[in-house]
């Protein structure tokens, strides 16, 4: 009797001892299975954690369940859905493992990140027959690709057109990341010779750089002169010998050409004196009005009846121009002459006769009409001397 109540005894703690090892949890080591990826470039990184569900599955995809009072529970929700093919595939998988990154993004190489893992909104433990072991895990970051600072104004150009004070300027790009949209100028119209202009990239664009390439400008900024341009004469200076010399040899012939075609047979032409220029440019520039006006002023002798006068005759020249040469340039054939006239009476041998001209009986009259009338829109200088 005694031999059979000690086997009753060893086989129910065999049985007991069996009993406890099958239901005790089965200890989950979570670190073995976690994986911090970090991509990106320095200094604007992205961070994910994941776990390895297949090596994890591997491992435990028989050895996991539900505790006895979720079992049916469990199995319920495995058979309604078609994700899960196991308890331990339910447990990975089903939200019941919560954990994250302290911090995700701007990352550097060098950060310091950690893996934490939030046992309190976890129902793993109540659910399954388990037991967790975790640690927030730190992860150093360092594989993220370093920023590369480039000239973004490598291959770019700023070109000019047109005539200062009305030069414009337009962008062109070869440079291997960004065409000429993304560039901007501080100012694109109304420049003038040696100005200095802005281009410049937005902010945005170099954050678009850095997303995109992970390259970053050495500067958003470059300043650039406007060179290279043609402008307005707007000085006496402006104008050279052999352009002034040009202008009046036009000059003459056109006063010689009208005083034989149009003068009566009792008038001819004496001389024609050379007096200086009287020289305008605008004070506001307007694309719609002559930015410079250039008169070439004479002092003619004429005779009518064999009586001598003096009066007074232009040639008036507009828009002259000094290209990016030096050079200056005009229409010789584009020219005004005075609309004004005065009379001239002379009496011979009992004839009177009448010769009307086209010009100014006295210097000052010319001044007044050609210069003083302008003077609100046109600044002037004059080399006018009479002699």
């Amino acid at each position: 009797m005694v031999i059979a109540a000690i086997l009753i005894v060893i086989v129910a703690v065999i049985a007991g001892v069996k009993w406890y090892l099958e239901s005790r949890p089965v200890t989950v080591n979570l670190d073995d299975y976690v994986t911090v990826t970090c991509s990106g470039y320095d200094t604007m990184g992205t961070a994910e954690v994941t776990i390895d569900s297949e090596a994890f599955l591997a491992d435990y995809a028989d050895k996991i369940e539900t505790r006895d009072e979720y079992a049916d529970k469990a199995q319920y929700y495995m058979k309604l859905s078609d994700d899960y093919s196991s308890v331990a595939d339910m447990l990975i998988n089903g939200g019941f493992l919560v954990f994250s990154l302290d911090e995700t993004e701007s990352l550097s190489n060098g950060d310091v990140i950690t893996v934490v893992w939030d046992a309190e909104t976890s129902d793993a433990e109540t659910y399954f027959n388990i037991s967790l072991n975790y640690s927030n895990i730190e992860y150093t970051v360092n594989e993220l690709t370093e920023i590369e600072t480039v000239d973004i104004f490598e291959g770019v150009e700023v070109k000019f057109a047109g005539i200062a004070p009305d030069v414009s300027a337009e962008v062109v790009s070869s440079n291997q990341w960004l065409d000429a949209s993304y560039y901007t100028l501080s100012q694109t119209v109304g420049l003038e010779e040696n100005d200095i202009i802005t281009i410049s990239v937005s902010d945005s664009v170099a954050d678009a750089l850095l997303e995109s390439y992970g390259i970053t400008p050495k500067s958003q900024t470059k300043q650039v002169a406007v060179t290279g341009t043609a402008h307005y004469a707007n000085t006496l200076e402006d104008i050279t010998d052999s352009a002034l010399a040009k202008m009046q040899s036009q000059s003459e012939d056109a006063l010689k050409a009208y005083a034989a075609s149009d003068w009566n047979e009792t008038a001819s032409l004496l001389s024609m004196e050379y007096l200086g220029c009287y020289f305008l440019y605008i004070k506001d520039y307007d694309a719609w009005s002559e930015t410079n006006y250039i008169y070439i002023v004479y002092k003619v002798n004429a005779k009518q009846q064999d009586t001598e006068h003096t009066y007074y005759w232009y040639t008036r020249f507009s828009d002259g121009i000094v290209l990016a040469d030096g050079t200056f340039s005009i229409d010789y054939s584009d020219y005004n002459t005075p609309s004004n006239t005065f009379r001239v009476k002379t009496e011979k041998d009992g004839a009177t006769k009448y010769l009307y001209y086209y010009g100014y009986e006295d210097l000052d009259t010319m001044f007044n009409k050609t210069v003083t009338s302008k003077i609100d829109l046109y600044t002037y200088e004059s080399s006018v001397a009479e002699s």
